[in-house]
C-alpha cells in the first residue's frame, strides 16, 4: 500500500505539474487490515490518521472477532457497547459509550 500511495502521488505530481502536490482528501475509508493504516500514516502522516474511518461491514466483522476472544460474561456487554459507538450521533455520546469499555474491562 505504501508504495500505492507513492506512486499515486507522483501521477498526481506529473499530471498536475506541481512537485509538491499530495493527494489530501477530506478524509477516509479503510478497512481494519493493519496494513492500509500503517502505509496511510506513512505516506501522508498522523493528520490522516484523524481522518479515517472504518466502514460498517469491516467494523462488525472486528467487534465478530474480537468478542469471540472473550468470556461469555463480558461478550454481550462488548458487543452492545461496540454497535453503540457505530450508532452513536454526536461526540458526546462516543465518548459516553467508550468510558463503557474502560468500565467492562475493570469488572
Amino acid at each position: 500500500m505504501v508504495q500505492f500511495w507513492s506512486l499515486f502521488n507522483e501521477v498526481l505530481q506529473d499530471v498536475s505539474g506541481d512537485k509538491t502536490y499530495v493527494f489530501n482528501p477530506a478524509g477516509w475509508v479503510l478497512d481494519e487490515a493493519g496494513a492500509e493504516w500503517n502505509a496511510n500514516r506513512i505516506v501522508f502522516g498522523e493528520d490522516a490518521i484523524a481522518k479515517v474511518v472504518s466502514c460498517e461491514f469491516h467494523y462488525k466483522q472486528s467487534v465478530g472477532r474480537k468478542s469471540g476472544k472473550l468470556d461469555d460474561k463480558h461478550k454481550a456487554e462488548f458487543k452492545a457497547l461496540a454497535w453503540a459507538l457505530m450508532e452513536a450521533n454526536t461526540v458526546s455520546v462516543f465518548l459516553e459509550k467508550t468510558s463503557g469499555f474502560e468500565s467492562l474491562y475493570e469488572k
